[in-house]
């Protein structure tokens, strides 16, 4: 046999023993511990004491040989903990559906850790939840996160799906196309007639230091010039500087659609837009509760992202 085949043959063994090892109880711990933020609220939500939720705990990190929870508050896992809790989440989802099949248990909601941009989370992925509704099966546990925290939300194992705008999958993920979000900038008429210099001269409002979706309106726009900028790191709190004339700003067709019609901001350049594509990045992870989450984003996204 070939060295690599044996190298690889041994890593699948080492794996495999590794798994035995965990007991599930404690991994489904490690799980709530990370999820909850206190043992004392991961302790309540598996109907144990405090003190068993501890020991469990305890014992997993014997079993692994590293300290997997930092004891703060809230509670975060280390980076051990963090390359156990994937495996922790990927195990709990699959024992309950396994237990679910042979009749060893009923059949209770799953909770899906997702990581989704702000931007989508105010548009259309309130279809995504109006599905999650319907189903019945899935608890939504969403983390608002821009497109490099998704990533890395990911790769840590704290969210087992995202939204987000990286098309090459993370590591142990599978990515799917969904659209394109798309952006155009608005301002107030007053603050138009007051700067005239366009895009390049006006004010510019910024979610953060990182937001580069002005500099790529402008490019659109042709604008030359580099704006003085507000920083607004809030949706409802973007969308009042905006209309209130703070700045110009890049704005979702719906958040635009929707100020318009009120009659408070204006198209700040009459042809100038941003497309973000978006994708749906998973656990490669074969799950009917993942599987059915995943079929519900792609719906959703069929109807409310340009394709």
């Amino acid at each position: 046999m070939p060295a690599i085949q044996v190298q690889r043959k041994e890593c699948f063994l080492v794996k495999v023993s590794f798994i035995v090892m965990l007991s599930p109880f404690q991994l489904e711990a490690l799980v709530a511990v990370c999820d909850a933020g206190s043992f004392e609220r991961a302790a309540a939500a598996l109907h144990v004491s405090p003190s068993a939720m501890s020991q469990r705990i305890a014992a997993l990190e014997r079993t692994v040989g590293q300290v997997l929870v930092q004891r703060t508050k809230p509670v975060v896992p280390t980076p051990a903990g963090y390359a156990v809790l994937t495996l922790a989440r990927q195990l709990v989802v699959l024992q309950r559906e396994v237990l679910e099949d042979v009749g060893g248990a009923a059949a209770a909601p799953h909770t899906m850790a997702i990581a989704v941009n702000n931007d989508s989370l105010d548009t259309w992925f309130h279809a995504v939840i109006e599905g999650v509704n319907a189903h019945g099966a899935i608890l939504l546990d969403l983390r608002a996160a821009d497109e490099d925290a998704s990533i890395e939300l990911l790769a840590q194992g704290a969210v087992m799906a995202a939204v987000c705008t990286a098309a090459r999958p993370a590591p142990g993920c599978v990515s799917t196309r969904l659209g394109r979000l798309r952006y155009v900038p608005a301002a107030t008429p007053e603050l138009i007639a007051r700067h005239r210099g366009g895009l390049g001269r006006m004010p510019v409002i910024r979610w953060s230091r990182a937001d580069d979706l002005d500099l790529r309106m402008r490019r659109s726009a042709q604008a030359a010039g580099e704006p003085p900028a507000h920083y607004v790191p809030s949706a409802s709190a973007y969308l009042s500087a905006v209309s209130t004339g703070l700045g110009w700003g890049t704005l979702s067709e719906k958040d635009y659609a929707v100020l318009q019609a009120e009659g408070s901001v204006v198209r700040a350049h009459p042809t100038a837009f941003v497309d973000q594509t978006l994708y749906w990045q998973r656990w490669k992870l074969e799950s009917r509760a993942v599987s059915d989450l995943s079929a519900i984003v792609r719906k959703a996204a069929l109807h409310g992202l340009r394709q």
